[in-house]
């Protein structure tokens, strides 16, 4: 059996470029850690205010 995450990994500091990313996860994972996309009509919310403010405005705390 291999797994689809094998390989690698490394934790570095969240840039501006990952953004994108950090949106996704949240919307995906914002729903008691399911995806939550029919629960919010904007779906960089959950990202805004859960996650955003800490790589925009803390980015030597946030890691990816």
């Amino acid at each position: 059996m291999t797994s689809e995450h094998s390989g690698v990994r490394a934790v570095r500091k969240a840039t501006p470029a990952d953004l994108p990313a950090i949106y996704d996860i949240c919307l995906r994972t914002a729903d008691a850690g399911v995806d939550a996309t029919a629960l919010y009509g904007d779906p960089r919310m959950p990202g805004t205010v859960w996650a955003a403010p800490y790589a925009v405005l803390e980015p030597d705390f946030t890691f990816v």
